[in-house]
């Protein structure tokens, strides 16, 4: 949690468009995420499983503004500041990136940025 954190303060100063499933918390098991932004959209599910965490979605670019809109998730452990990173992007406008990560994790912060 303690980079989500981090990423929030250094998405803030850069002035990006910043979403957060669940706010900045870990998203729960069960959570479903619908975006939009003002050039992309994303949705992603998680579903968790065996001590494992799903995410499962897409990215969408929808402006030609040269901007490339990103999902990111942080796969995280209890008492550690140790993450599993993935990361999807979408460009240019039209273009749709799906995803689907799977990891042995505590938790998992997912969020959209970018467009």
């Amino acid at each position: 949690m303690k980079f989500a954190k981090i990423a929030l303060v250094a998405f803030a100063l850069l002035g990006m468009d910043l979403i957060f499933a669940q706010g900045a918390q870990a998203a729960a098991c069960g959570t479903v995420k619908d975006v939009s932004l003002s050039g992309s959209k994303g949705h992603w599910t998680v579903t968790c499983s065996g001590g494992k965490k799903t995410v499962k979605g897409w990215v969408e670019d929808t402006k030609a503004d040269g901007d490339c809109p990103h999902v990111t998730a942080y796969f995280q452990f209890e008492n550690s500041s140790y993450s599993i990173d993935r990361d999807a992007k979408a460009c240019p406008k039209g273009d749709r990136t799906t995803f689907n990560w799977t990891e042995t994790a505590d938790y998992v912060t997912v969020f959209q940025y970018g467009s």
